[in-house]
C-alpha cells in the first residue's frame, strides 16, 4: 500500500485540491437544511409582501448554494478521476516494461 502512494505522489496537489472540493460539497447539504429551515420559518411573517420577498431572497440563497455544489461535485470527480487515470497509466507502464524485461 505504501508503494501506492508512493507512486501518487506526483499527483498529491490533484488529490488535495480533490479533498478540498469534497470537503466543500460535504458541508453542502446541511447548509441546504439550515436554509431551508429559513424558508419555512418565512412562512410565518404576516404580511404577504414580505413574505414573499423573504422567501424569494432565502430561494435565490439555495439556487447559489446547489449552483456552487454543482461546481464542487464536478471539481471533485474531475481531480481525483485525473490523479487515478495517471496513477493508472503509471502502473500500467511499469507492468508492461516488467514484462518486457522477462
Amino acid at each position: 500500500m505504501s508503494r501506492i502512494y508512493a507512486l501518487n505522489r506526483p499527483e498529491l496537489s490533484i488529490i488535495v485540491c480533490g479533498s478540498i472540493a469534497a470537503m466543500f460539497q460535504g458541508c453542502i447539504f446541511p447548509s441546504i437544511a439550515i436554509l431551508f429551515g429559513e424558508v419555512l420559518g418565512a412562512f410565518a411573517i404576516e404580511d404577504v409582501e414580505d413574505q414573499k420577498d423573504e422567501i424569494n431572497y432565502w430561494i435565490i440563497i439555495i439556487v447559489c448554494v446547489g449552483a456552487i455544489a454543482g461546481c464542487c461535485s464536478f471539481l471533485m470527480v474531475y481531480l481525483f478521476t485525473w490523479s487515478g487515470e495517471r496513477l493508472t497509466f503509471r502502473i500500467r507502464i511499469m507492468a508492461f516494461t516488467a514484462m518486457l524485461r522477462e
